[in-house]
């Protein structure tokens, strides 16, 4: 029974990982970490535009008087100032490094859950350490990037190349809360590999 228990949780952590992995990927490839309108004093308009930022790249959309152009993308790394983009590199990287780690973990999850568990690197330890490592990083990305909005980003998401416009209200994307449940899920994950070491060793006993 134990063994089949076993199994049962590391099946779980797979499918909780493939989740998690799902989650920071959308957030990388996404261009909503950050989302806001802009104003533009010049103009008289109803709706001025809205810009979005993310990891990689962003959008903008602007009126310039004659309704709403067509949303154009750009790289974050080219349009925005250098002060934001040393720490959006960071989070960009310690995010790659979760991902590694959570895909070797998904692999591990996935050979103790439809064969015998091992009980070496391969099995409970070393889920352990590939989870926590995946749990670490994508920690200390969210937690850079939850400083950086509010010291450098709430009032900083304007294009450079368009110093009309203003940003007037910005807040969280949806890729924002994606990279939260991300980490929160491999955190979870830990948790669950606890239980399944918890099964082993019941069954020694």
């Amino acid at each position: 029974m134990s063994l089949r228990r076993q199994k049962i949780l590391y099946g779980v952590t797979l499918l909780v990982a493939l989740v998690s992995l799902g989650c920071f990927f959308a957030c990388i490839f996404s261009a909503e970490m950050v989302k806001g309108s802009v104003s533009n004093k010049d103009i008289n308009a109803a709706n001025f535009g809205n810009i979005t930022v993310g990891l990689i790249w962003g959008t903008k959309q602007y009126n310039y008087g004659y309704g709403l152009r067509k949303a154009e993308r750009f790289t974050v790394y080219n349009e925005h100032t250098s002060s934001t983009k040393g720490v959006t590199a960071a989070v960009l990287s310690f995010l790659c490094v979760a991902c590694v780690f959570n895909v070797v973990g998904i692999f591990l999850s996935m050979e103790n859950a439809f064969i015998v568990p091992i009980q070496t690197l391969q099995g409970p330890i070393g889920l352990y350490i590939w989870y926590s490592i995946s749990g670490i990083c994508a920690f200390i990305s969210f937690l850079m990037y939850s400083i950086l909005y509010p010291t450098q980003m709430r009032d900083n998401i304007d294009s450079d190349s368009e110093p009309d416009f203003t940003a007037d209200v910005t807040h969280f994307g949806y890729a924002y809360w994606l990279l939260f449940t991300g980490t929160v899920l491999v955190g979870a994950n830990v948790g669950l590999v606890h239980l399944a070491r918890k099964s082993i060793e019941s069954k020694v006993i």
